[in-house]
């Protein structure tokens, strides 16, 4: 038996989510997403993914390993979350010294990055989830 180390990245789109482990294709485990997951699998195994919620991972070869830590993370970052959080600080900013042509365009601007998210997370759901050797 070899035993494999899920480390999480503790990314917010894993947060509150349940996910599973599929090793060759057959489902092996639930996993948790924001947690560190220690299991074991056959030695004959050699493939592994991860789905958690609705994004799934690519398989990724476990036959070859020689350490079985892998990072589990997130290809969504939280630059979008961050970019729209920043744009309506700048209209509230802006609300506060009474610029209202202003705030208005800039609100309209802050929905943007929201809505380029929000097509991410519900039409692009394989490869979200990343499995990475640890080094």
């Amino acid at each position: 038996m070899k035993t494999i180390v899920l480390h999480s990245t503790k990314s917010r789109m894993f947060r509150y989510r349940d996910g599973k482990i599929f090793i060759d294709g057959s489902f092996y485990q639930n996993y948790y997403g924001n947690e560190r997951k220690v299991f074991q699998v056959p030695e004959q195994a050699k493939t592994i993914s991860v789905t958690i919620g609705r994004f799934t991972s690519n398989e990724f070869d476990i036959s070859k390993l020689q350490e079985y830590n892998i990072n589990v993370f997130s290809k969504i970052s939280n630059f979008w979350l961050f970019l729209s959080y920043l744009i309506y600080l700048l209209a509230m900013f802006s609300l506060f010294f009474d610029l209202p042509k202003i705030y208005r365009y800039i609100g309209i601007l802050g929905l943007i990055p929201i809505i380029l998210m929000f097509f991410i997370e519900f039409f692009k759901r394989k490869g979200l989830v990343v499995l990475k050797s640890k080094e």
